[in-house]
């Protein structure tokens, strides 16, 4: 037939101007044609790229996450005023806390589009917290604090609750515009 084999990245199968994988990848593609299943790699590939930036995040030395601190709190005070500045600890727990609030979200779409129990976003959640602050044991110039662990679990139940809320809302909208249009 009219088939013709590039030598690109991997093995590519021209037919009619049609593309296609190599067989072995084949199944793995068309199942990805399914737009759930592109929504689970998609959450899949945000929730790890947010786990390292965190844990990236937790490896910086002392002198630069301080810096990093420093230069997000010089942006905070021309938007609120120089008075942000003179609450570094209370911005740099609010980091903490709105960090693990965007992986609770994460984590609760992971486990909405995966069909898995709502409990098990909090656990992976709070192994992350725990992990993070572990991490920081070994970065010179950082301490590991259980306090830190704690607010990191409120901003991840957080998030998971406003997963929640939002997605309850959305469905509520849904019922009520299929009501109304009966």
């Amino acid at each position: 037939r009219d088939l013709v084999r590039s030598r690109g990245l991997g093995d590519v199968y021209k037919r009619q101007d049609q593309w296609s994988a190599p067989k072995p990848y084949q199944k793995v593609l068309n199942n990805m044609k399914h737009s759930t299943n592109r929504r689970k790699l998609l959450a899949g590939i945000l929730t790890l790229a947010w786990l390292g930036l965190i844990w990236g995040n937790s490896f910086l030395p002392g002198e630069n996450s301080a810096a990093v601190s420093g230069f997000v709190g010089e942006l905070l005070s021309k938007v609120f005023g120089p008075k942000v500045l003179e609450a570094t600890f209370l911005l740099r727990k609010l980091a903490h806390f709105t960090e693990f609030a965007i992986l609770g979200g994460l984590l609760a779409w992971n486990a909405k589009l995966w069909r898995r129990s709502r409990s098990l976003p909090a656990l992976a959640g709070l192994l992350a917290a725990m992990t993070d602050e572990t991490i920081q044991l070994f970065s010179p110039g950082r301490a590991s604090r259980v306090a830190d662990v704690w607010i990191d679990f409120a901003g991840l139940l957080t998030g998971l609750l406003l997963f929640h809320w939002f997605h309850r809302q959305k469905k509520n909208e849904t019922e009520r515009s299929r009501r109304s249009d009966v």
